[in-house]
């Protein structure tokens, strides 16, 4: 019993935590995710208002004026979450610089790299390719609507006086239906792309993580057989079994807040029911059978949990092999990211995977915990392109 007096329930950061959150975090990959996407936007801004302008005939100096303020102000509207966050991108950017001073000052130097900083192992090709790829199929996908934005504000212009309708009118409505033709059928292809990407990489993802679905009190069963803890076989096969859980008794019940326990009584008249023993749902009330029966070890339960999902660990890192990574990597860097995408796709990464709890009490704890780390796992071997091998 030693042992289980040295138990620990506080959850230690893991390797591939600290290096998803290097690799995501550092001024490199933050201006790719965040800044990169401007690229494109500018570029259709500025396309599209050359071919204007090759029928409205501006004034250098109006043109560029025009050019600038009806860029900033195509920011604002289009591009808002961008524009509300421009502090943010100055700060990205002065990072970035920093970075790159700090970089060439050892080169020159021939000292030791920049340690703060991580990059992920990513090749050259893969960042050119997935680079150009993205900024090709999003200065598409803006040219649509920065089409419409040019198009009422130089209706705006010629109202007010500013410009002129085209002399050569017919031409001009011919080169804007083909652009409007042309950026709609794109959109719907685009719309049938991202059905079929989001679709693809959904089922993948759910294939690789079928762990989760074997998680079970029968399989906990077989776990703790194999460790000859009869004393919690014994109890999880009379929960099965409909035995020594089913009481007329007065009993204590609890109702919690929080993590503190207020006693109070009850009268509790339990009823027949089937317990799912192929299910999570039959571990509540094994942790309600060994509340109830004090000679239960409760830090011995937590130490079991500790071992069974360590092991349901090094299977799922296990299942996933060095051909699967690559397979993964190369259907993700052939995907195209569509720049308001890429904000949303870090905020659900930063609130959708489950949060690490601190102190783990009970099963739904260790449960959530041992799906957080198979994610960030995925990630891991995905970004550092090589398989996991020990805990």
């Amino acid at each position: 019993m030693e042992k289980q007096s040295e138990l620990e329930t506080s959850v230690p950061p893991s390797n591939s935590d600290n290096k998803i959150e290097r690799y995501i975090k550092n001024p490199v990959s933050l201006i790719f995710f965040y800044d990169i996407q401007i690229i494109s936007f500018i570029i259709a801004n500025v396309a599209i208002t050359q071919i204007l302008n090759y029928y409205f005939h501006l004034e250098l100096l109006t043109y560029l004026l025009i050019l600038g303020l009806g860029t900033l102000f195509s920011l604002i509207i289009i591009k808002t979450h961008y524009f509300l966050d421009i502090h943010s991108a100055y700060t990205r950017i002065k990072n970035l610089v920093r970075y790159l001073g700090k970089v060439i000052d050892n080169a020159i130097r021939k000292t030791s790299k920049y340690h703060d900083i991580e990059l992920p192992p990513v090749k050259f090709r893969e960042v050119v390719g997935f680079t150009c790829r993205n900024i090709f199929f999003n200065l598409l996908n803006d040219s649509f609507i920065v089409l419409i934005y040019w198009m009422t504000l130089f209706t705006l212009l010629t109202w007010l006086g500013i410009t002129s309708v085209p002399s050569q009118f017919s031409d001009f409505a011919d080169s804007i239906a083909v652009i409007g033709i042309i950026s709609g059928l794109f959109q719907l292809y685009i719309k049938d792309y991202k059905d079929n990407s989001n679709a693809l990489l959904k089922s993948i993802i759910e294939e690789k993580l079928t762990i989760l679905s074997t998680i079970s009190l029968k399989d906990f069963e077989v776990f703790l057989i194999q460790k000859n803890k009869d004393q919690f076989v014994k109890a999880i096969q009379n929960i099965i079994g409909h035995k020594d859980v089913l009481s007329q008794e007065i009993l204590e019940g609890y109702r919690t807040i929080g993590r503190e326990k207020y006693t109070i009584l009850t009268q509790n008249i339990y009823t027949s029911r089937i317990i799912d023993s192929n299910s999570v749902n039959g571990f509540i009330e094994l942790e309600s059978y060994i509340d109830r029966d004090k000679t239960f070890n409760k830090r011995e339960l937590h130490f079991q949990y500790n071992d069974y999902f360590m092991m349901k660990r090094k299977q799922f890192r296990s299942h996933i092999t060095e051909k699967n990574i690559n397979e993964l990597r190369k259907i993700l860097f052939s995907m195209i990211i569509f720049s308001d995408e890429i904000t949303q796709s870090l905020i659900k990464i930063s609130i959708g995977i489950p949060k690490k709890e601190n102190t783990i009490e009970t099963f739904n704890e260790y449960f959530l915990n041992f799906q957080r780390e198979c994610i960030y796992d995925l990630l891991y071997m995905i970004l550092t392109n090589k398989q996991i091998i020990n805990l």
